[in-house]
């Protein structure tokens, strides 16, 4: 009888063992991959250095995943595509230096702001500034297809000649070649490449010609997931991780011409 009490006790242990080992046959839950859509033509918000996606949108990409404990998959993608892609489940975020206007609201989930912004202008050194009051007469006039910098070319400067491009560096390169005389564009990328690149021959003209707040794209259905990342957004913003990152790119202090009002990018 003990010998059977005994060998019962054994038995029980090994089960009770086997129950409370990790891998004991139960599949471990594999965390789904964060998948961020993301046009890479815009330094230094997104852009490309070494065959890869790079700048302020791509950091902030890896510290959202590494929030959410998910595997990090960037897809670059063309701008015009990026709506498509939320629409259609290819990415789960769009991260590209977006700006929150009332026509994209209308089919686009975005987060809190991260960051306000402003449209400004690249010149040729010596030209006279851009000028509201004109509308642009005689002149001709560059912008990024389907951004808010088209929108506000056209309303504003209708009676200039207008000019539109895929990139950044085709409108900055056009100035330089006198086939535009002026090209709007956020005023990030605006002194990237006017201060920090300090080109020859161009400057920047840092007027703030609008007001614009950039956030992160989700399809409408996809509130769970927005919510999670304002919860990780309002923390950077109270703990200083925010302001950290955006300066590693953005080093810089604009100030108007009149020395009036500064520009800033927090």
């Amino acid at each position: 009888m003990l010998r059977k009490i005994i060998s019962f006790a054994l038995l029980l242990s090994v089960f009770l063992l086997m129950g409370c080992t990790p891998n004991s046959g139960a599949t471990p839950k594999v965390q789904k991959e964060l998948v961020v859509g993301m046009s890479i033509n815009y330094a230094p918000i997104a852009f490309k250095n070494a065959d890869k996606a790079t700048g302020l949108e791509a950091d902030f990409a890896q510290a959202l995943s590494e929030e959410l404990h998910r595997k990090l998959r960037i897809k670059v993608l063309p701008w015009e595509q990026l709506a498509i892609a939320l629409k259609t489940d290819t990415v789960d975020i769009v991260m590209a230096g977006v700006s929150i206007t009332q026509k994209r609201s209308e089919y686009t989930l975005f987060s809190d702001p991260y960051m306000s912004i402003s449209q400004m202008a690249v010149m040729r050194v010596g030209d006279s500034a851009p000028s509201i009051e004109s509308h642009g007469r005689n002149k001709r006039i560059g912008y990024i297809y389907s951004t808010t910098g088209e929108a506000f070319v056209k309303d504003n400067f209708y009676n200039a000649e207008h000019k539109g491009f895929t990139t950044v560096k085709q409108g900055i390169v056009a100035v330089l070649d006198k086939k535009i005389d002026y090209f709007f564009h956020d005023a990030p990328s605006i002194w990237y490449y006017t201060a920090e690149l300090s080109l020859d021959g161009i400057m920047g003209w840092y007027v703030p010609y609008t007001e614009e707040r950039l956030a992160w794209a989700f399809a409408p259905k996809n509130v769970a997931l927005r919510d999670k990342v304002n919860t990780i957004l309002e923390r950077w913003r109270k703990d200083g991780t925010l302001n950290r990152m955006i300066q590693k790119w953005i080093r810089v202090k604009v100030v108007t011409p009149n020395g009036q009002k500064s520009i800033s990018f927090e």
